[in-house]
């Protein structure tokens, strides 16, 4: 991300190049091949294309997306269940689609995907501690299902939530 593309009066530039974008990972995602590899670049692409998706507002072509990149991801855990790349993207995935439900106030449809999203990566960070970045996106979509837990009225749910986040 370009500080100078989020400076003021480069919206349309901005725009132009996220619609591009589009474009990109939207061909990228058709890229055919069943290879270990182009089977994890087509899971990538849409996920970058939903995360493009996401930035110029476009909400339901991002869920979009993003459902068709976890999909990818889950069968790639599937058939390759030591790679760890795999677990920590659908992990992620989740919590995007979390994100994004929340941010929505769809909260209801958000719970499956945080907690899930949640079990997947504290699990993973028993077996491998190390993984900060990891640690951060499970600090956020701890702080997401607080939201969510808000969203739905539960508040003493949601501040236990909020509290385990900044743990």
């Amino acid at each position: 991300q370009s500080e100078q593309l989020l400076a003021f009066g480069m919206e349309n530039l901005r725009s132009e190049l996220l619609e591009t974008s589009v474009q990109y990972y939207a061909t990228l995602a058709k890229v055919g091949g069943e290879s270990e590899q182009a089977r994890a670049d087509r899971a990538h692409a849409y996920y970058r294309l939903g995360a493009t998706y996401q930035q110029i507002g476009k909400i339901s072509r991002a869920i979009d997306a993003y459902e068709t990149s976890l999909e990818q991801y889950d069968r790639l855990v599937r058939d390759y269940p030591n790679n760890v790349e795999y677990q920590i993207a659908e992990a992620t995935l989740r919590g995007s689609l979390g994100d994004i439900l929340v941010f929505n106030q769809r909260a209801k449809d958000a719970a499956p995907y945080l907690q899930q999203a949640r079990r997947q990566m504290t699990r993973l960070l028993e077996n491998q501690p190390e993984l900060d970045e990891l640690r951060r996106r499970l600090a956020y979509a701890t702080l997401q299902d607080g939201e969510r837990l808000r969203q739905s009225g539960e508040m003493e749910l949601a501040e236990a939530a909020f509290e385990r986040s900044i743990e």
